[in-house]
């Protein structure tokens, strides 16, 4: 049997990241500001614009269907409600540019609005209230002469 060679060809898998993922309960809609290590990440929650400490999960990080998350990244973040002592947040899906499309058009998310100051996008939901504040500081003429 000299020059027998193996025929049969090796079909890869492939993967496919279709379905949408909503917010449920204990599930909020956030974007990666940056990155912390250790797959750590800090995120701002669209609705409160909070700014939280979040972990991905391994099934993003590890794995064949691991993702990368960078900053801008819009996200899936769940409250973990086992420990009451402290809030945890873990990462548990990243949406891709169309998936975020997806989600204005079915309403979810309604509008995305750009701050001039901050170059940040802020994420609305359907009766949220932006409120922009401004910090305005009176000072006298007795304050001044008093530095």
């Amino acid at each position: 049997m000299k020059g027998h060679t193996h025929k049969t060809k090796h079909i890869k898998k492939k993967i496919v990241f279709n379905e949408l993922h909503y917010s449920t309960e204990n599930e909020l809609y956030g974007t990666i500001n940056c990155d912390l290590g250790n797959a750590t990440f800090e995120v701002t929650i669209h609705n409160t614009n909070k700014i939280i400490q979040a972990k991905a999960c391994g099934a993003i990080i590890k794995g064949p269907k691991k993702q990368r998350l960078n900053k801008g990244d819009m996200i899936l973040v769940q409250l973990d409600t086992s420990t009451t002592s402290k809030e945890k947040y873990f990462i548990i899906h990243k949406y891709s540019p169309d998936d975020v499309k997806n989600l204005r058009r079915e309403g979810h998310l309604t509008q995305i609005k750009e701050l001039c100051d901050k170059n940040k996008p802020i994420v609305t939901f359907e009766n949220d209230i932006i409120q922009n504040v401004e910090n305005d500081i009176d000072i006298d003429d007795d304050f001044i002469a008093g530095i």
